[in-house]
């Protein structure tokens, strides 16, 4: 709707808008792989909305990697030779009780959540065992201080256990923490006021209820938001059955069209401002400008 309003008077403006299809952002970090084909070259803001619980301009979205960890051992029998083993199950469940101990001294932003499995029968000393994590921290340059963190746990409880080690980093490309534009929020949450709703600021937005988002990756590449808008009431959860209820009735049909105007105007004012693109732009120079997303862990 946002697109074809703004298209209908594309030729009474001095730009273009550009309509993008993406991945749902869980998981797959659709965004960054379009990012890397080309996708967003040209362009010098890019503007999205999300359902939500409230209406926010600058909800916080943290960065997010993944982290696989093999741990190879030597297989043994438990009962008649177990010194002739090394066991690859210990050292996953010393890795997953050494990254329960780093909880205690990480930022209150950090998060690091994790699985783990490995061997096949008791009266054999496990020769494979495996974790899996997601690191999160609403800092890049921090969430690259957890890498570092995690990296020097695994490889040394490699070395205390006798076993290798092997570190799958981004087996799906990892999402940097977003960064949002100052000046096109401010034109967002100007626009749906216009609409009857109001708009939290960062300040009062529970930061506990951060999630993770590729668009952070496009945040960063140029000026961007991705304002929240409320489908359902806030104690209702994200991805379940009740918040689907709420987005298929009324109250999800209220906010496309609030979303689609707010979308809309932005984008005009984007376009026919002058001195809005320059106040995004300088915006965008003085949070550090565009990254090199795909090297930044390099």
């Amino acid at each position: 709707g946002a697109f074809l309003g703004v298209a209908a008077v594309a030729d009474r403006l001095d730009g273009r808008v550009v309509l993008l299809g993406t991945p749902a952002e869980e998981g797959s970090s659709g965004k960054e792989l379009m990012a890397r084909e080309g996708a967003f070259d040209g362009l010098d803001a890019a503007i999205m909305a999300h359902p939500f619980g409230y209406d926010a301009a600058d909800h916080p979205f943290i960065g997010r990697r993944i982290l696989r960890v093999r741990y190879l051992g030597v297989p043994a029998h438990a009962s008649a030779a177990p010194f002739m083993g090394r066991n690859a199950l210990d050292a996953a469940t010393l890795h997953y009780q050494a990254v329960a101990q780093l909880r205690q001294h990480l930022p209150p932003g950090d998060r690091v959540h994790g699985v783990l499995s490995g061997g096949d029968r008791p009266s054999v000393v496990p020769a494979h065992a495996s974790l899996e994590y997601y690191l999160r921290s609403p800092e890049a340059a921090t969430l690259r201080e957890l890498s570092d963190r995690l990296t020097e746990i695994s490889e040394g409880i490699a070395i205390a256990t006798g076993t290798g080690v092997e570190l799958d980093w981004d087996p799906l490309p990892f999402t940097l923490p977003s960064r949002f534009n100052r000046p096109l929020n401010e034109r967002w949450a100007v626009n749906q006021e216009q609409r009857g709703r109001r708009v939290l600021t960062r300040e009062v937005v529970p930061s506990e209820l951060a999630a993770s988002t590729d668009f952070g990756n496009v945040s960063v590449r140029l000026p961007g938001i991705h304002p929240v808008i409320a489908v359902a009431p806030p104690e209702v959860a994200l991805h379940t059955a009740e918040f689907a209820a709420y987005a298929g009735g009324e109250a999800g049909d209220r906010a496309a069209v609030d979303a689609a105007h707010g979308l809309a105007l932005t984008a005009l004012d984007f376009l026919t401002d002058p001195a809005l693109r320059a106040a995004v732009a300088e915006d965008f120079a003085a949070a550090g400008g565009p990254l090199d997303v795909e090297r930044y862990f390099s």
